[in-house]
């Protein structure tokens, strides 16, 4: 793959970072209107814009300007910064937003919501570019984004495509699920519609107790994406092992994943280290032997214990 240029500024869901309370006291009209009202909420995941409103798109524009303007020469290769949508599935609802998503749906709102977003991020694009002509704007094709619409995405524009709802454990045309929900049609329509696709791919689970390594579903994914013509990718691996949590009730030694922060994972769930270094490999080189590098990891890192561990891990 190719290298993913450039640091990204914030998260997937960047949205709900960017715009400060106070917006709404200056313009409620930036905000989503919804069951007739424009009101804002105290959380800001839980926030919607009206992103067919032209001030809003101005805002976001300078907004990105001045994100680019603190890269400018930093880094040496081309700089990006990220332009998610909140993580929900809100959406303004006033006339000009509506007559967008049925413009633009074709039947399908799923669709219309989804190409309303495209436009309003070709929009910034198209201004952004005019002073910064190498900018890279990534954009996260998930949720109520991720759905293919008629829009083609600006040049300067990467779409970071996730397919949250995919079945992991196999391969997107190994499986019926996969196959039933059509994932590699969905690829093959956003590399129709961008210069730049990149996948965000998951690889791992919030039940450590009921193990899917997907070991030999991520190398079958990852060269199709190569043969396909993505630009380049990024596994989502195991979290972070940090033992916040002083109970020593047998395995709640993590910290909560969400608020109120009582799901628990276990510290050695998963294998993480193992992932982690058969995912790096193939990323690399997606040709790489997954096999043969599960046994160079275990002749490795555990020694005497190699065969055992590889019979486990196989299994």
């Amino acid at each position: 793959f190719n290298r993913l240029w450039g640091i990204s500024v914030g998260t997937g869901h960047v949205l709900s970072e960017i715009v400060p309370n106070s917006m709404f006291d200056e313009h409620p009209e930036y905000y989503a209107q919804i069951d007739g009202k424009r009101l804002l909420h105290p959380s800001a995941s839980q926030r919607a814009y009206c992103i067919t409103n032209p001030g809003f798109v101005q805002y976001i524009v300078e907004w990105s300007k001045d994100q680019f303007r603190g890269q400018a020469g930093r880094y040496g290769y081309r700089p990006i910064i990220n332009l998610g949508h909140t993580d929900n599935h809100l959406s303004c609802q006033c006339t000009e937003c509506n007559a967008s998503y049925k413009r633009l749906g074709e039947g399908d709102i799923r669709v219309g919501i989804a190409g309303t977003y495209h436009e309003f991020y070709n929009k910034v694009a198209a201004e952004v570019v005019k002073e910064h002509p190498d900018a890279i704007i990534d954009i996260i094709a998930y949720s109520i984004v991720g759905f293919p619409s008629s829009v083609r995405m600006h040049p300067n524009i990467q779409v970071t495509w996730a397919p949250i709802g995919a079945c992991q454990a196999h391969a997107f045309d190994e499986c019926a699920a996969n196959r039933d929900n059509d994932l590699l049609g969905w690829l093959d329509k956003w590399l129709d519609r961008t210069d730049m696709l990149h996948v965000w791919l998951y690889h791992y689970q919030n039940y450590p107790w009921m193990p899917h390594l997907k070991l030999f579903a991520a190398p079958q994914n990852l060269r199709e994406f190569h043969r396909r013509g993505v630009h380049s990718a990024f596994i989502q691996s195991p979290e972070v092992a940090a033992r916040t949590n002083p109970a020593s009730d047998g395995d709640k030694l993590m910290g909560g994943f969400n608020p109120p922060h009582n799901v628990y994972w276990t510290v050695t769930d998963n294998l993480r280290h193992l992932i982690s270094y058969l995912c790096t490999r193939l990323l690399w080189d997606t040709g790489f032997d997954i096999r043969e590098g599960i046994t160079e990891f275990c002749e490795t890192y555990y020694g005497a214990a190699s065969s055992e561990m590889e019979q486990i891990i196989v299994l």
